[in-house]
């Protein structure tokens, strides 16, 4: 390999990195901003947000409800939590708070058919 070749080669494997470091770069930094290549989020969303969600999500709503309403519910108050949501742990959430008795069960899901659920009202003496 004469010097000439070398040099070249050279520049053109450092053209190269330098792209890939942009690139890098620039998906790191759209992360950063919450807006993943792919559509989704890149924020990382700690303990005990998506308790917060549902209790949230709950303070609007008046009748019984079905975890489809919650989702709805999430959509609307935090749409980019809910593209992170996994309907798994919502359900479990929502069984959590009718075990702490913030929520009951009107009628378990059974199958397709999804549980219903029902603020429980306090009432103050």
């Amino acid at each position: 390999m004469k010097e000439r070749e070398y040099h070249k080669l050279r520049n053109e494997v450092e053209a190269e990195y330098r792209k890939k470091i942009e690139a890098l770069d620039l998906v790191f930094k759209m992360s950063s901003n919450g807006v993943g290549g792919n559509g989704t989020t890149g924020q990382v969303f700690g303990k005990g947000t998506l308790l917060k969600a549902v209790r949230q999500a709950l303070e609007g709503l008046r009748a019984d409800f079905v975890l489809k309403d919650i989702v709805e519910r999430i959509r609307v108050n935090n749409p980019s939590f809910a593209a992170t949501l996994k309907r798994a742990s919502l359900s479990s959430t929502l069984k959590r708070l009718a075990d702490s008795h913030e929520i009951e069960v009107v009628e378990l899901g059974r199958g397709k058919r999804a549980s219903k659920y029902r603020k429980v009202v306090v009432t103050v003496k």
